[in-house]
């Protein structure tokens, strides 16, 4: 499960560099959080704002990285049809 979470991730974070908004370039801050689910073809489905950064380019951005991601299937030995992920977005803060 851990290299299936970590090539999840990777996934993901490069997606979110490749469309961090100007906002966060210029130094908003902001936390957003989204759900979603990860078939076993690699699609996502299911995807909501679980909660918002009251920013709508890095709430926006978050999506976008999700949406763009381009997630491997599941793997063979993985038990279940889908994964269902909760992923926090951290803009600039620490």
């Amino acid at each position: 499960m851990v290299p299936l979470l970590t090539g999840a991730l990777n996934r993901l974070r490069n997606s979110w560099y490749a469309v961090m908004p100007e906002a966060a370039l210029r130094g908003d801050k902001g936390h957003v959080e989204f759900m979603f689910t990860i078939m076993r073809d690699g699609t996502v489905q299911d995807l909501r704002l679980v909660l918002t950064s009251g920013n709508q380019a890095l709430d926006q951005a978050a999506e976008a990285a999700i949406q763009r991601a381009r997630f491997a299937p599941l793997p063979a030995g993985f038990e279940g049809d889908r994964l269902r992920l909760r992923v926090p977005f951290t803009y600039n803060i620490k």
